[in-house]
C-alpha cells in the first residue's frame, strides 16, 4: 500500500510540475509578446516564432520516427488548428495592444468550459467529476481576478467584456481555442503531437511570413535585428506546448 501511494504520489507530481511549467510558459509567451509588439511587427514577430517552434517540433518527430503512412486526416485537422491558431493570435496581439495583460488573460480561463462542449459534440466526450471541478475552480479563479477597481460591483467583469474591446476580442480567441484540443486529439490518436504540432506551426509561421513580405518593406532587416527577441518567444511558445502535452 505504502509503495502504491508513493507511486501515484509521484506520478502526480511529475503532473503537476509539466502542468506548472506550461502555464508559467503561456504566461511568459503573452508577456514577451505584449513587450515586443511594442517595436517588433506583429506578423513577423508571430511568423518568426511560429516557425522556431516548429523546427523544434520537427527535430522531436524526426528522432522519434515518422510513420511510413501519413494520411490527409493529418493535414485536414492540424491545419484546422493552424487556422484557428492565425485567427487567435492576430485577435490576440490587436487585444495586448490595447488592453492590460491583468484583464486579457483571465480570459482564457474559459477556455476549458467551452472545450467541454465543443468536445462533448464533436468526440463525445466529458471530464471526469474532479476535472470539472479543476475548470471551475479556474473560472472562479479568473472571475475575482477581475474584481478590481476598474470594475463596478460583482456583475462588472461580465459587464467589462461588452465594454472593452480587448477582453472582448480575448474572449472570442477562448472560445477559438476550445476547438484545437479536439483538433489535436484526434491526430495524436493516428500519429503523435509533436508530427501535429511541427505541421501547425509551420503553417502559421509561412502564413504569417509571407503575409509579412507582402506588407512590409524590409522584413528581412527586421528579423535578423531582432532575431534574439523571436527566437525567445519562439523557444517559449515550444516549451509551454510541448510541457502541456508530455
Amino acid at each position: 500500500d505504502c509503495f502504491l501511494f508513493s507511486f501515484f504520489f509521484f506520478h502526480a507530481m511529475i503532473w503537476f510540475v509539466f502542468a506548472f511549467v506550461g502555464a508559467l510558459m503561456q504566461a511568459l509567451y503573452y508577456f514577451f509578446s505584449k513587450r515586443f509588439l511594442q517595436k517588433i511587427d506583429e506578423e513577423i514577430l508571430a511568423g518568426g516564432a511560429f516557425l522556431i517552434a516548429g523546427v523544434c517540433f520537427g527535430l522531436i518527430a524526426f528522432f522519434i520516427g515518422i510513420p511510413n503512412k501519413i494520411n490527409a486526416d493529418l493535414f485536414l485537422f492540424s491545419g484546422g488548428s493552424a487556422v484557428i491558431g492565425i485567427v487567435g493570435t492576430i485577435l490576440t496581439y490587436k487585444a495586448l495592444k490595447i488592453t492590460d495583460l491583468s484583464l486579457t488573460m483571465p480570459m482564457l480561463a474559459f477556455t476549458p468550459i467551452f472545450t467541454v462542449i465543443i468536445s462533448l459534440i464533436i468526440l463525445q466526450e466529458f471530464p471526469s467529476t474532479i476535472g470539472l471541478i479543476g475548470i471551475l475552480l479556474g473560472v472562479i479563479g479568473a472571475y475575482v481576478i477581475n474584481l478590481s477597481n476598474k470594475t463596478v460591483g460583482f456583475f462588472g467583469p461580465i459587464k467589462s467584456v461588452f465594454k472593452n474591446k480587448g477582453v472582448f476580442l480575448m474572449l472570442i480567441v477562448s472560445f477559438l481555442y476550445a476547438f484545437i484540443p479536439n483538433f489535436d486529439k484526434i491526430v495524436i490518436q493516428n500519429y503523435n503531437v509533436f508530427i501535429g504540432a511541427a505541421f501547425t506551426h509551420f503553417f502559421m509561421g509561412f502564413f504569417f511570413l509571407v503575409s509579412s513580405f507582402r506588407n512590409k518593406k524590409n522584413p528581412i532587416k527586421i528579423i535578423f535585428s531582432d532575431f534574439h527577441k523571436i527566437l525567445l518567444l519562439g523557444l517559449i511558445a515550444f516549451f509551454s506546448i510541448l510541457a502541456i502535452n508530455i
